[in-house]
């Protein structure tokens, strides 16, 4: 049986739930974690792409976490023009699966509880100020109390909406991606590789993250003022016919990315959202993993101070709503800018970028420098596009 009265109840086992609450339990608090899947870390929705320098920001690297190590990067305009460059920081495919589970153990280890299977179907509210939760566990509904309650339940959050928190995403902020891990590949296997081509991925792009020398996670994103057009499946079997027709695959998986900028709310009396249900993902690439670990270490330092002084108010929960806008919203917002002006460019706008990106000399590309090409003719994009990328 699940004990009634916790500290915090953490709604969400992924990256942003299971590193808020180990933070949270490091400094002495009752935490609880309640991840509706059976297991940690599936289904596996996620290209896996990650720096090594983001990871260790909030934790020494465990090497079976990592499938592959990346040293470089393709982009491929829709004529084929190949612009490669290195990584001028090292990155790496991740095991996610692996990589999840061990961090509910790291959670674990510092005193959280961990419940899978248990789906948290409603809040519990005292005057406008959330109280607990109600879980369905084993077929029974059962309330907990809480002095605070953390909303870290993914793209399709529930919890942050029944708190009065407005969480609707327009068409055109919502990709549908689809992803299917690919065998048989002759690839770069080093390489992060970017198809632009907007016949298969209108508003988005075509990734292949390679996994081992053959193997790799193959998907697209469409935006969603497309899908009525184009089905992501069926583009992404045109991709695999058209550039690796003799490739197999063994899993599939589907599913929504928000690519827009942080909500405008992320806090209410007794709870704070945090990583993909607060909208925490890099609007320009859909990427989510260092900014939910972000999100639950500056989540877990105001939840502390807040405990300690009592005071679960939304107004002083803010502080982790500026805390994020200072670290990562304002960048998140930089590169919303970009990804707007991005989506807008043709496949002849991008064969033209590609032309004059490869007659740079390899040593002298990098990202910064390709996006700065996108961004030319505005000032505060050029800006954003040096605050996003610096070091890369």
């Amino acid at each position: 049986m699940i004990k009634r009265d916790w500290d915090i109840i953490v709604v969400g086992g992924g990256p942003a739930g299971t590193v808020f609450a180990r933070y949270a339990a490091e400094k002495g608090l009752s935490v609880l974690v309640l991840e509706k899947d059976r297991e940690i870390g599936l289904p596996v929705r996620c290209g896996e792409g990650v720096s090594m320098r983001g990871l260790e920001a909030f934790t020494p690297v465990n090497p079976r976490w990592i499938c592959r190590k990346i040293s470089a990067v393709n982009f491929y305009a829709p004529d084929g023009t190949l612009v490669d460059l290195d990584f001028k920081m090292e990155g790496a495919i991740l095991d996610r699966c692996v990589f999840d589970r061990d961090l509910a153990d790291l959670a674990a280890q510092a005193g959280a509880r961990i419940y899978t299977h248990a789906n948290v179907t409603d809040l519990i509210l005292d005057d406008q100020v959330v109280r607990g939760v109600v879980v369905r566990y084993r077929h029974e509904d059962v309330k907990l109390s809480a002095r605070l309650v953390i909303a870290a339940d993914g793209v399709e959050s529930r919890i942050a909406r029944k708190a009065g928190i407005k969480t609707a995403v327009t068409p055109e902020n919502m990709d549908s991606c689809v992803q299917v891990t690919a065998h048989g590949l002759d690839m770069n296997p080093d390489a992060l590789s970017f198809y632009m081509k907007r016949e298969y991925a209108p508003g988005g792009y075509v990734w292949v993250f390679p996994k081992s020398e053959t193997s790799a996670n193959v998907g697209l994103g469409i935006s969603g003022n497309f899908t009525h057009k184009i089905s992501p499946y069926k583009s992404l079997m045109k991709f695999l016919a058209d550039t690796f027709p003799n490739a197999s695959w063994s899993s599939l998986v589907a599913g929504g990315v928000p690519t827009d900028k942080t909500l405008d709310r992320i806090t209410a009396n007794g709870l704070m959202v945090v990583g993909d249900a607060a909208r925490m993902v890099n609007p320009l690439s859909g990427g989510g993993i260092h900014a939910a670990m972000k999100a639950g270490k500056l989540a877990a330092d105001t939840a502390v101070e807040a405990l300690k002084q009592n005071d679960v108010s939304e107004e002083f929960l803010k502080r982790y709503a500026k805390a994020w806008h200072e670290e990562a919203g304002k960048n998140h917002e930089g590169l919303y800018r970009l990804k707007e002006v991005v989506n807008k460019l043709t496949d002849e706008d991008l064969d033209k970028l590609g032309h004059k990106m490869v007659a740079i000399p390899k040593e002298k590309r990098s990202l910064t420098r390709i996006f700065k090409a996108v961004a030319w003719n505005n000032p505060r994009l050029i800006m954003d596009v040096a605050r996003a990328f610096s070091g890369i």
